[in-house]
């Protein structure tokens, strides 16, 4: 940030100095009290999330007709592993195993993921494994009947 001061006399000069420092302190302020990424987009996230593979999984159902009964089986014990993997990464605190499927739905909704910090992309990693064990859960019980 740069501004005149717009005075040669020294004393003016150090008011405005500091009238402008003042001004960006709370501009900066401001800025940090306002989280980039808000509870709504976190939802908004999570919700975008699990639409999209309850609905592709729906479509499959949809135009690929009966599911043997060995394959059914296989998809909820894979469900249930899934769900479990999950689990274990929250647990473990390995985040970046959301990461991939972060990335994209944080792209989707016209986030950067370089655009946040740390704790933001953590925090959106974070939810996202927790909607994965919801939306695998829900999945294994699609194909328990």
């Amino acid at each position: 940030m740069v501004r005149s001061l717009g005075t040669s006399d020294a004393r003016t000069a150090k008011l405005r100095a500091c009238q402008l420092y003042v001004a960006s302190e709370s501009i900066f302020s401001t800025l940090n009290a306002t989280p980039m990424l808000t509870d709504a987009q976190l939802a908004r996230l999570v919700q975008d999330f699990y639409g999209l593979i309850l609905d592709q999984e729906n479509q499959g159902r949809l135009t690929r007709g009966a599911i043997p009964n060995d394959i059914r089986e296989r998809r909820v014990v894979q469900y249930e592993t899934m769900a479990a993997r999950n689990r274990e990464a929250l647990a473990c605190n390995r985040l970046e195993e959301a990461g991939f499927v972060t990335a994209q739905m944080l792209n989707k909704q016209g986030i950067k993921p370089s655009s946040l910090s740390p704790a933001e992309l953590s925090q959106a990693r974070q939810a996202m494994l927790r909607a994965g064990i919801d939306v695998a859960e829900a999945l294994k019980a699609r194909h328990e009947g």
